[in-house]
């Protein structure tokens, strides 16, 4: 009776162990590309291997993940070998754009390559993150094993905004100057000449005064014939030194009159 009792417990008890036995997984993680990532965009490469107690030629589907310590907020891309991809990955077979391993003697061995989602706001700053990998079956069943997570130092550098000046062309004040361009205007130069005035004596006149004895007065005033238009457009100062250069050759003709009438009346006398 006892002997039947251990066997209805042992039973149950042999048939949770034996599956969980021969399916347990690990991964082991190594050979990081790098522990710091300056960029968001820099890819970083590391070596999987997967040991599980499956039959050779399983499928499996890795993808890799990066979060920050305390949470489950896993984001980044997984390049399949032909793509990045960020999910989905439990819908629409998503899982199958994800790069795939083959079991072989309970294990196998891959390189992948990830990188930072710029778009994603749990994965674009800087700070401390985990890296860790996700194994998916070929039906679409997730799941992390046990592994030897990977601490990453983001320091993503904020970029340098340079401000470039705009040149505006202002115009410039010419002070009335015209350009070179400009034509020059020349305005004509007035040259204002003085003009001789020439006092023109007919000499008619002074023969009369000559012949005739009595006629002085009528020979004065004949020889004082000036011509008028020779002076047109002198200034007023000329005009009184030709009066006063008139007076003195009437007076001169005057006593050069007298003189000769003088002379005449002795030679009549004598």
């Amino acid at each position: 009776m006892i002997k039947k009792i251990f066997i209805l417990l042992a039973v149950p008890l042999f048939l949770l162990i034996i599956p969980q036995k021969l399916m347990a997984a690990s991964i082991s993680l190594s050979d990081p590309s790098s522990d710091i990532l300056s960029e968001v965009n820099q890819e970083f490469e590391i070596t999987v291997n997967l040991s599980i107690n499956a039959a050779d030629g399983t499928k499996y589907y890795l993808r890799s993940v990066f979060f920050k310590s305390g949470t489950n907020k896993y984001c980044g891309y997984t390049w399949s070998g032909q793509n990045w991809y960020n999910g989905p990955f439990s819908s629409n077979d998503g899982w199958k754009n994800l790069p795939s391993i083959i079991i072989s003697s309970d294990s196998a061995q891959t390189r992948v390559k990830s990188k930072l989602d710029p778009l994603d706001n749990d994965c674009n700053s800087s700070g401390e993150y985990f890296f860790k990998v996700e194994r998916y079956t070929q039906g679409g069943s997730g799941s992390f094993d046990d592994q030897n997570e990977q601490k990453i130092i983001v320091d993503i550098k904020a970029p340098t905004i340079t401000v470039k000046p705009t040149l505006i062309k202002t115009p410039t004040a010419t002070s009335g100057f015209k350009s070179k361009s400009d034509p020059i205007i020349v305005a004509p130069s007035i040259t204002v000449s003085p003009t001789l005035a020439v006092i023109v004596i007919n000499s008619s006149s002074i023969s009369s005064i000559l012949s005739s004895e009595f006629a002085i007065s009528d020979s004065i005033t004949a020889s004082a014939d000036v011509d008028l238009s020779t002076v047109a457009g002198l200034a007023g100062r000329r005009i009184g030194n030709l009066t006063y250069l008139t007076l003195i050759i009437g007076i001169s003709l005057i006593f050069a009159a007298a003189f000769w009438s003088f002379k005449k009346i002795n030679n009549f006398r004598n």
